[in-house]
């Protein structure tokens, strides 16, 4: 978005759509984990939804521990 947003409502446009594939994603997700666990027991799907979850946790936190060296290298723009 730093490298060709310049107005507000293109920015909202930008940010609803990354919004957008977000929630897309997790709806994508979430049905895998149904499909799996449909001919399993109530365990094995509260262990997939544990470890979706978890990843989604650790993916926000690489990526928090990232974005604090990729703003020092090439800077807020």
């Amino acid at each position: 978005m730093a490298t060709f947003v310049n107005e507000p409502k293109l920015a909202l446009a930008m940010l609803t759509l990354g919004s957008l594939g977000t929630a897309v994603s997790d709806v994508v997700v979430d049905s895998i984990v149904v499909e799996r666990a449909r001919g399993e027991g109530q365990n094995m799907a509260g262990q997939l939804q544990s470890i979706c979850w978890a990843s989604a946790a650790v993916g926000g936190l690489v990526s928090a521990y990232f974005s604090g060296s990729l703003l020092q290298d090439f800077g807020p723009r």
